[in-house]
C-alpha cells in the first residue's frame, strides 16, 4: 500500500491539470510559459503548507474538571461543625452518632465504655468549657496562624488546678475521599482522669434520679430548677452588696460634712444592681454544668442584659454631668444653655443606643454592615423630608451657643416685642405686653433682626420739648442753662454725654431736644427717673414764664388793601417793552 501524499502535493496536481483543462477550453494554440505555471504551483504548495502546519502543532488538551467534593452529612468539614454536631448529638444522648465525631483508635473498646466516654467529654464542655461556639473557625483548613500543624486544630483549653485538658482536633480524610475533622484520640485518653476531677458529676449522682433522668429540652430537669431559682437569689445578693455600698458611701460623706449629690433611696434598684446580678447569675449557671449548647444562647441572652445595664449606666453618668453643668452655668446667669444641654445629651444618649445595638447585633451574628447603609439611607430621607423641623433645631442652636437670648430678656423678635419665657430646641416663646403667648420657630428667631432690651447697659431718655411762638430768645436761654444743669447735676443721669439744644422752628412751637443716658438697666428705675426728669423741666419751663406749645393754630384778623394798582402797573410797562424789544 502506497504512502498517503500530504495535502498541497495533492493541490498542486490538481492546479495542473485545472491549466490544461483552461488551455483545452481557450483552444489556444500556444501553451502558457513553463514559468508561469511554476510560479502558480509554488503559490499553491506555499498556501497548502501553511494551511496544513496548524495541524500539526499539537492541541493542549482541556484541563479535567475539579473533583465534585461532597460536603460531609454530619457536618465535620469545619472545626466548628466537629464541636458543635457532637454537643447537640451528646445532648440528645444519641452516642451512635456522637461516636462518629471521634477519632478511631486501634483498641476495640465495648460499646457502654464508649457511651460513656461520650457522656464524660460532654460533661466537661458544658462545666468548664468557656469559649463561645461561633470563636472556633469556620474554614475547613482551620486556623493556620496557632503554631499547630495544618491537620491539627486546638479548640480550647481547661485547667483544673494544675491539670490540663486541651480539646484537640485532628484532619483526616474520609472514606468518600474528601477531608473532615474529629476528636483527636490524644484528647480521647485524658478523659476519664479529667473527669474525676469535677464535683457536680458526684452532685448528680446524689439526685433523685426523676431530676436527672427527665430531659427537657435535652437537659436534666435539675439544671432549669437551678437556673430558675438561682435568678432571685443571685438579683438580691447584688441588691444586698449595692446597700452595703450605699450605705458606707454615705457614712464617707457624711463624716466629712459634704453633702451627698443625686442621692437616692437606699432600696432604689440602679444599674449597678442589674449588672451584679447578671454577674452572679452567669458564675453560677456557669458552675452547674449546664448544657454547653444551651450556654451560647445564654450567653448572647447575658450579653444583651449586660449592654443594655451598661447603656443605663452611661445614661445616669450623663445626666450627673449635665446637672452639675447646669449649676455651674444657672450661678453665673446662663441658663438658657439647658436646651443646649438636653439636647446634646439626648444626642449622646441616642449614638450609644445605636453603637451598642450594633455591637449586640453583630455579637448575635447579624451583618451590621446593611444596618448602617440602612441608617444612612434613613438618615438621608429623614433629613429631605424634616428640613423646616432640622432648621428649626440648628436654629435654637445658634441662638442658645451665641447667647443672644436668655429665658427672662425683654427683647423684640421682628414686629413682637415681650419678655422670652422659654428657649425650645424647636420654638421661643414669648409673652406680649397683651399677656398673649407667642411660638416663634427657632429658624425665624435665628434669622430675623433681633432686639435685646435687657442686654442695654444704660437707658436713652430723650424728649422734644417744645415752647410756645410766642416764647423770647432769653427765655429759651433760661430754659436752656436749667435743664442742662438739671441734668448734669442728677445722679442718675450720664453727664459726660448729656446734651440740651434747640434743634427746630415748628409751625406752632420753639423745640429743644433733650438727650441723656440713664445709668441703669431696670425699667422700673428707668421710668422713675424719667418721671423725675419730666417734672423738674416742666418746672423750669414755669419759672421762665413760658408754657409748653399746644398743637394750635393762630388766626391774625387784618385789614388787606389788596393788590398795589401802582406796582402792578409798572410791572406790565416793563414786561411790554421786553416784547417790543423782541
Amino acid at each position: 500500500m502506497s504512502p498517503s501524499r500530504p495535502r498541497w502535493f495533492k493541490m498542486s496536481v490538481a492546479a495542473i491539470h485545472r491549466v490544461g483543462a483552461l488551455e483545452a477550453e481557450a483552444g489556444m494554440h500556444r501553451r502558457l510559459p513553463k514559468g508561469l505555471i511554476l510560479m502558480v504551483l509554488y503559490c499553491f504548495s506555499m498556501l497548502a503548507s501553511q494551511a496544513q502546519i496548524p495541524s500539526a502543532v499539537p492541541q493542549p488538551s482541556p484541563a479535567p474538571p475539579p473533583p465534585q467534593i461532597t460536603p460531609d452529612p454530619l457536618g465535620r468539614d469545619t472545626p466548628l461543625g466537629t464541636v458543635f454536631g457532637f454537643i447537640k448529638a451528646a445532648q440528645e444522648e444519641n452516642y451512635q452518632l456522637a461516636l462518629r465525631y471521634f477519632q478511631a483508635t486501634s483498641r476495640r473498646k465495648p460499646r457502654q465504655e464508649d457511651e460513656k466516654l461520650v457522656h464524660q467529654l460532654n460533661m466537661i464542655l458544658n462545666l468548664r468549657f468557656g469559649p463561645f461556639l461561633n470563636q472556633i473557625s469556620k474554614d475547613p483548613a482551620g486556623r493556620l496562624d496557632d503554631g499547630l500543624p495544618a491537620d491539627k486544630e486546638k479548640v480550647g483549653e481547661i485547667n483544673i488546678g494544675e491539670t490540663k485538658f486541651t480539646l484537640l482536633l485532628v484532619r483526616v480524610s474520609d472514606k468518600e475521599g474528601g477531608k473532615i475533622w474529629l476528636i483527636s484520640s490524644e484528647t480521647l485518653a485524658g478523659i476519664p482522669d479529667f473527669y474525676d476531677l469535677l464535683g457536680f458529676p458526684r452532685l448528680e449522682a446524689k439526685l433523685p434520679r426523676w431530676l436527672v433522668d427527665y430531659r427537657p429540652w435535652s437537659m436534666p430537669l435539675w439544671q432549669w430548677i437551678a437556673i430558675a431559682l438561682l435568678a432571685p437569689f443571685a438579683f438580691g445578693l447584688a441588691w444586698f452588696f449595692v446597700l452595703l455600698a450605699r450605705l458606707c458611701y454615705r457614712l464617707v460623706m457624711r463624716q466629712r460634712n459634704k453633702p451627698i449629690e443625686g442621692a437616692r433611696s437606699l432600696s432604689a434598684v440602679g444599674p449597678i444592681t442589674l449588672l451584679a446580678a447578671l454577674y452572679l447569675h452567669y458564675r453560677f449557671v456557669s458552675l452547674l454544668g449546664a448544657s454547653l449548647l444551651y450556654r451560647q444562647y445564654y450567653k448572647l441572652i447575658v450579653g444583651a442584659m449586660l449592654a443594655f445595664g451598661l447603656y443605663w449606666v452611661i445614661v445616669r453618668l450623663t445626666d450627673f454631668i449635665v446637672a452639675r453643668i447646669e449649676r455651674g452655668l444657672a450661678g453665673r446667669g446662663e441658663g438658657s444653655a439647658h436646651s443646649l444641654l438636653v439636647l446634646g445629651s439626648r444626642a449622646f444618649d441616642a449614638l450609644v443606643f445605636i453603637a451598642i445595638a450594633l455591637l449586640v447585633l453583630r455579637s448575635w451574628g447579624v451583618d451590621v454592615t446593611t444596618a448602617l447603609a440602612g441608617i444612612g439611607i434613613g438618615g438621608i430621607a429623614l433629613g429631605l423630608g424634616a428640613q423646616k423641623t432640622f432648621e428649626n433645631l440648628f436654629g435654637g442652636v445658634s441662638v442658645i451657643s451665641d447667647n443672644v437670648l436668655r429665658v427672662g430678656d425683654v427683647c423684640k423678635v421682628g414686629n413682637q416685642f415681650g419678655r422670652v419665657e422659654d428657649i425650645g430646641l424647636r420654638s421661643t416663646q414669648i409673652r406680649t405686653l397683651d399677656r398673649t403667648l407667642v411660638s416663634i420657630p427657632n429658624g425665624t428667631t435665628a434669622t430675623a433682626n433681633l432686639e435685646n432690651y435687657s442686654k442695654r447697659d444704660k437707658i436713652l431718655f430723650k424728649q422734644i420739648v417744645g415752647l410756645r411762638r410766642e416764647t423770647s430768645a432769653d427765655q429759651l436761654r433760661y430754659v436752656l442753662a436749667e435743664v442742662r444743669r438739671l441734668l448734669y447735676e442728677h445722679s442718675k443721669v450720664e453727664s459726660a454725654t448729656a446734651q440740651v439744644r434747640l434743634v427746630h422752628f415748628a409751625d406752632a412751637s420753639l423745640n429743644i431736644e433733650v438727650f441723656a443716658y440713664v445709668c441703669t438697666t431696670e425699667a422700673e428705675q428707668f421710668l422713675a427717673t424719667q418721671e423725675d426728669l419730666l417734672l423738674r423741666i416742666l418746672d423750669i419751663v414755669e419759672k421762665s414764664g413760658t408754657q409748653l406749645a399746644i398743637a394750635a393754630q393762630t388766626v391774625y384778623l387784618t385789614r388787606d388793601k389788596g393788590l398795589n394798582p401802582e406796582k402792578t402797573s409798572a410791572a406790565e410797562a416793563v414786561v411790554n417793552r421786553w416784547r417790543e424789544n423782541g
